[in-house]
């Protein structure tokens, strides 16, 4: 993975989140009643800190592991469990909106087709040694090049 766009990511996240925490603030004092502005500005900041929990989540679990002949995709809370040798193909050099489920923050990766019908974007840090590992188990993956047409 790209880990400066991961830090530029990290970074416009937080700020934005502050941003919004301030905006929440300033529209919550102009209220004129005590009561209800201490909980708008509570449900706010629990809202925000939701957020930013799962913002943290997504940032530090997100990796690929192959093990007992599956690929296992943890991305924050959602986890995949795929078996190597149903994987049909891969198609390199993609984006995040090349596919419907992405479990990456970079935007150059790999899709990964699967059970004939399922697909899902990821973006693992030595491409060529993790699709070379996939093939190792798995000889009939195909590898495409490019954007699907």
């Amino acid at each position: 993975m790209d880990l400066r766009f991961n830090r530029i990511y990290f970074i416009v996240s937080i700020v934005l989140i502050f941003l919004f925490i301030v905006m929440d603030i300033k529209s919550i004092m102009n209220f004129s009643s005590v009561v209800k502005p201490l909980s708008n500005l509570l449900f706010g900041i629990s809202g925000q800190l939701i957020i930013i929990v799962l913002i943290i989540w997504i940032k530090k679990q997100t990796n690929y592991l192959i093990e007992n002949r599956h690929l296992i995709i943890r991305f924050g809370p959602m986890r995949w469990n795929i078996p190597i040798d149903k994987i049909d193909s891969i198609r390199l050099n993609q984006t995040p909106v090349s596919c419907r489920l992405g479990a990456s923050l970079s935007l150059k990766g790999i899709v990964i087709y699967y059970k004939r019908l399922k697909a899902i974007y990821i973006s693992p840090g030595n491409q060529d040694r993790f699709i070379n590992t996939l093939r190792e188990l798995n000889t009939e993956i195909v590898i495409k090049e490019g954007m699907k047409k």
